[in-house]
């Protein structure tokens, strides 16, 4: 039986070449360009699963649209265009390994609201959708609660899950970053 720090461990080593690729690819945003970019690819990203999250019954996720929208729109710039290509995790298993990775997220948040700062911008300008992520330092331990709770999860469909949450977000910030600029 495996508990919550071993399906976590599992689903952290079985992505960490995702994540190092994902957060290389971010970088370390030190302007509004190249905030902005951030922006773009994160609200495609977080669109591409929006139909997915919607059917997950046993956790609210945050997709954060709204937030992402408004701070776009704050930075001035054209419309986001939508993803190339929706996300599906159809098993719940799948549904908790794309859950990791938005949840995780969120860690990686506080980080970012920092760089965010130094821009000067904040929860009510230009970083919404950060500071709705950082608002409930709990709700990382209580989804490490639910991944404690399976008691005989398909290991495999949940790597499968985290494994394509993070390509979606690699596939969108990669069409980002290979786009002219959209905003000055």
């Amino acid at each position: 039986m495996l508990n919550a720090n071993g399906l976590r461990n599992v689903l952290r080593h079985s992505t960490q070449n995702e994540h190092d690729r994902l957060d290389a690819l971010i970088g370390n945003f030190s302007d509004l360009a190249s905030y902005r970019s951030f922006l773009v690819g994160s609200y495609r990203f977080r669109k591409s699963l929006e139909a997915t999250t919607a059917a997950i019954d046993f956790w609210q996720a945050e997709l954060l649209l709204d937030e992402l929208a408004q701070d776009l729109e704050e930075l001035g710039g054209d419309s986001v265009r939508a993803p190339t290509a929706a996300v599906f995790a159809n098993t719940p298993a799948e549904q908790l390994g794309l859950l990791y990775v938005l949840e995780g997220s969120a860690l990686g948040a506080r980080l970012l609201v920092r760089r965010t700062e130094a821009l000067g911008l904040s929860a009510t300008h230009g970083a919404r959708h950060l500071a709705m992520q950082v608002r409930d330092p709990g709700r990382w331990r209580r989804f490490l609660d639910l991944l404690e709770s399976q008691k005989d999860i398909d290991l495999a469909l949940a790597v499968r899950g985290a494994q394509t949450c993070f390509s979606a977000a690699l596939a969108n910030f990669t069409e980002v970053h290979s786009e002219p600029a959209q905003c000055a």
